[in-house]
């Protein structure tokens, strides 16, 4: 920063043996550190007055928007009274219990398919918070539908049978895409197994 004379306003020059300001127009020597406290305080006088306008500036652009937002509420007001008055109140639709519970289940089945990745993140944490719960459940259904739970634990064995199965077969023949002959060797219920692997 530039430094200048009190007296005429003139640059300063810094005698460093000396520590003091000389001005080269009036002759006269300054301490350093007065100088620079002076320099200083006109400084930071600057910075307030230029806070204080920044300030000024940005409660008038809160105000503002305050008075928008109470206009377009007003107008909000205003067009609901005036649809009352030509139309009426509007009657909520009068469903049953099932019925809106039928439209929540089928709005989630839209969410889930349309957002995955949050699923799998929800069934994460849950399974990381209920860990215990959820196994001690299943321990639980288990004893009380053997039958149940056997049946699906052959159904699965089966299944990963199979597939076994259809891949070593898929590797000992090789197919052309276009060909009907691997429609003759396994069903297609097969086949759609290996679309997991």
């Amino acid at each position: 920063m530039i430094q200048s004379c009190p007296n005429c306003n003139y640059v300063l020059v810094l005698l460093e043996r000396r520590l003091k300001y000389k001005c080269a127009l009036c002759s006269k020597l300054y301490p350093k550190k007065e100088i620079e406290n002076r320099n200083f305080r006109i400084w930071n006088e600057k910075q307030r007055d230029l806070d204080k306008h920044n300030l000024s500036l940005e409660t008038k652009k809160r105000q503002q928007e305050g008075l928008r937002k109470r206009e377009l509420a007003r107008i909000k007001r205003q067009t609901r009274a005036r649809r009352v008055l030509f139309n009426g109140f509007r009657r909520r639709s009068t469903l049953t219990l099932e019925e809106r519970r039928r439209r929540k289940y089928e709005a989630n089945k839209r969410w889930y398919r349309k957002n995955p990745e949050k699923v799998r993140a929800m069934n994460k944490r849950h399974l990381e918070k209920h860990r215990g719960e959820i196994y001690d459940y299943l321990i639980k259904w288990r004893k009380s539908n053997q039958y149940e739970s056997r049946i699906k634990q052959r159904l699965a064995y089966w299944r990963g049978q199979q597939k076994k199965l259809t891949v070593q077969l898929l590797k000992n023949k090789p197919y052309k895409l276009y060909s009907n002959e691997i429609q003759e060797v396994l069903p297609t219920s097969a086949l759609s197994q290996l679309l997991n692997l």
